[in-house]
């Protein structure tokens, strides 16, 4: 909300200094604002770092589960150096307990990639549940082609780009036809549903449930695909596309050549 985000701070800051100068003296309201912040700081440093301090550092190579992920990766979080100063280092905490397994944006590496990339190759932000202002944002400093909506996104909100969506559905045990065609994009995204996660769990859905799906749409099929499944996933559901992550990783982020080759060849056999 970046409007009424705004507001409530500076109404905070208003209220807060007004009411200090008001019932104290200049000196009084300076001796007790250090006073406050530091013993606010205590109270909050108190409360968030036993549970914190001497956490390891997860190494690049280091495959984690849920729980690990959970407790240690708030060390792997980077804030802007204004915002640690502010929060003294606890937005770090703030953000590890909220969304402890969402990846960071970061538009500045972006960039740099996106420089080095041969002519004629699609751009795709895959995106969660973000204001329309800031997906904007997104495109336009990143020269996207194709956004990729990965959360809750509704079919009105879909249609509000002008450019190329694909709506990505989590599926569980069945599939709605009609929440499928309730989209006006071209293409659908097809991928596990997880409780936790909005994808990249490395687990794959019944494909069967695509054989007789009657849509116009245009199909991708994602979830645990990996060199060893590709071709009878690809075989089953005959999809227009796969998106593949996880499975050719050898560590969290980190792709691994074999994999990527091996998969390649994978998808030719059963092309």
């Amino acid at each position: 909300y970046p409007v009424i985000e705004p507001l409530f701070m500076v109404g905070h800051f208003v209220a807060y200094f007004g009411l200090l100068l008001i019932f104290l003296s200049a000196w009084h309201a300076v001796f007790f604002i250090i006073i406050h912040q530091a013993l606010f700081g205590l109270f909050l440093g108190s409360a968030f770092a036993p549970n914190h301090k001497g956490m390891l550092m997860v190494r690049e190579d280091e495959e984690m589960d849920f729980l690990r992920r959970q407790v240690l990766t708030a060390r792997n979080v980077k804030g802007h150096p204004i915002t640690d100063l502010w929060y003294g280092g606890l937005n770090y905490q703030i953000e590890h307990h909220l969304f402890p397994n969402m990846p960071r944006n970061n538009l500045k590496e972006a960039q740099k990639i996106i420089k080095e990339l041969p002519p004629f190759v699609s751009k795709v932000a895959v995106i969660v549940d973000c204001h329309f202002r800031q997906i904007t944002k997104i495109t336009n400093e990143l020269f996207i082609n194709t956004i990729q909506l990965h959360g809750s996104e509704t079919p009105e909100f879909c249609a509000r780009f002008s450019y190329p969506v694909i709506k990505a559905l989590r599926i569980n045990d069945s599939i709605d036809i009609l929440q499928v065609d309730s989209f006006a994009t071209q293409t659908i995204l097809f991928d596990t549903y997880s409780e936790t996660d909005y994808g990249g769990t490395g687990k794959s859905f019944n494909w069967k449930l695509l054989e007789k799906l009657n849509t116009d749409k245009k199909i991708i099929l994602s979830g645990g695909l990996n060199p060893d499944n590709i071709e009878i996933a690809i075989t089953t559901v005959r999809p227009y596309g796969v998106d593949v992550s996880s499975g050719v990783e050898k560590s969290p982020g980190i792709k691994d050549h074999k994999k990527i080759k091996k998969l390649i060849e994978a998808v030719k056999n059963a092309d």
